[in-house]
């Protein structure tokens, strides 16, 4: 592949929610994008609890399972911290697909959804990447998400790379290329949202 905008970090330890985050959040910040010092922070109960230093309260988080996303905003003026809530990923991934859909469907731009794990065989892998060509092809968007299955295979580095290379191949021989920089982990939960070069 020669396109820089489809390339990946080969040699990286590991792919993280930093790295891939968008220069230009059209959302609240979540997780390591908390810039603030102090938070409070609501659990998955509903209970309010703080305030919190961020650094600590992120420090021991499960970044895995949970993510920590602002709900409202501090105000410096009346002392009021950022108010933060505990959420379950693959709920939030829910809602965020959900309001994906409907923007799809208001712009009059088809979105379609991938959704794949990291232990994915060649078989249903080969038939993913036919889709995601396909779709691309058609001119869709194309939203894929790849998750870690709690059971199954275990996936090495190497073997999630690969997977990621192929994704990206594919795009690029489907004439498409990113909307923006992926989001997540490597072997975890990853965000990936592509789109066909003509309609830009």
């Amino acid at each position: 592949m020669t396109s820089s905008s489809l390339s990946i970090r080969k040699h990286s330890r590991a792919w993280s929610t930093k790295t891939f985050t968008s220069p230009k959040i059209k959302r609240l910040p979540r997780n390591d994008e908390i810039k603030e010092e102090i938070i409070s922070v609501v659990d998955e109960s509903g209970k309010i609890s703080g305030p919190h230093r961020t650094a600590e309260f992120l420090e021991d988080f499960d970044f895995e399972n949970k993510s920590l996303v602002t709900i409202l905003e501090g105000n410096a003026e009346d002392g009021r911290y950022p108010l933060c809530r505990i959420m379950d990923r693959s709920a939030l991934r829910q809602i965020e697909m959900t309001t994906l859909k409907s923007k799809g469907k208001k712009k009059g731009t088809p979105t379609k959804i991938i959704e794949m794990s990291w232990a994915v065989e060649n078989h249903d892998l080969e038939t993913k990447l036919r889709r995601l060509r396909e779709f691309l092809e058609k001119g869709c968007n194309v939203n894929l998400l790849l998750q870690a299955k709690k059971r199954g295979r275990s996936v090495t580095q190497l073997e999630g790379e690969n997977i990621i290379q192929k994704i990206l191949e594919t795009v690029e021989e489907a004439g498409g290329k990113q909307q923006k920089p992926p989001e997540g982990e490597i072997l975890n939960t990853m965000d990936m949202s592509f789109t066909h070069k003509k309609r830009n």
